[in-house]
C-alpha cells in the first residue's frame, strides 16, 4: 500500500512539474500593420420616457436616453488618412457622438472629441484620431463632416 502511494505521488508531482513549463505567448506584432480606421457611426441620445416593466407594475415611467444612430455616409481614404463623414442638413453637429470601425489594437484622440461619448464637432476642427497597430505601426486619421444639400 506504501508503494502505491509513494508511485501515485511522484506521478502526480512529476505532471505537476512538467506542465509548469515555459509558456509562449502570441506575438501580436507578427500580424504587421493594422492601422487602419475603416468607417465611423455617428450617433445622438433621444431622452424619452421609459416604463418600468421588469419587476414593477406601477406603470411607473423614468426619464432613460436611447442611443440613435443617424444616417451618414463615410469616405475613407487611407492613403490621406481621411475620413469625411456626411451628415443630413438638419444635423446638430454641437450634441453628437461617434463610434470608429477600426482594425487597430488601439485608438487615441489626439485634437478633438473622444469617441464614444457626445461631443461638440460643430467647430472648426481638425479632429484627429491616432490608429495604433499591434506592430507598433501608427496612422493619424483626419475626421471632417460635410452636410449634404
Amino acid at each position: 500500500m506504501k508503494n502505491l502511494y509513494k508511485i501515485t505521488s511522484f506521478i502526480c508531482i512529476s505532471i505537476l512539474f512538467l506542465s509548469c513549463g515555459a509558456r509562449v505567448d502570441l506575438d501580436e506584432g507578427q500580424w504587421g500593420d493594422t492601422a487602419y480606421i475603416t468607417g465611423v457611426q455617428v450617433f445622438n441620445l433621444d431622452i424619452e420616457d421609459h416604463e418600468l416593466q421588469e419587476f414593477y407594475l406601477s406603470g411607473e415611467t423614468v426619464p432613460g436616453a436611447r442611443r440613435s444612430n443617424l444616417s451618414t455616409f463615410t469616405e475613407v481614404d487611407d492613403v490621406a488618412a481621411t475620413l469625411i463623414v456626411t451628415v443630413p442638413t438638419e444635423t446638430d453637429l454641437s450634441r453628437v457622438g461617434i463610434g470608429l470601425v477600426h482594425t487597430s489594437v488601439a485608438i487615441q484622440t489626439i485634437a478633438g472629441p473622444k469617441p464614444g461619448i457626445i461631443g461638440d464637432f460643430s467647430g472648426v476642427g481638425p479632429f484627429v484620431y491616432r490608429s495604433i497597430s499591434s506592430d507598433g505601426t501608427t496612422r493619424d486619421f483626419t475626421l471632417t463632416f460635410e452636410k449634404t444639400l
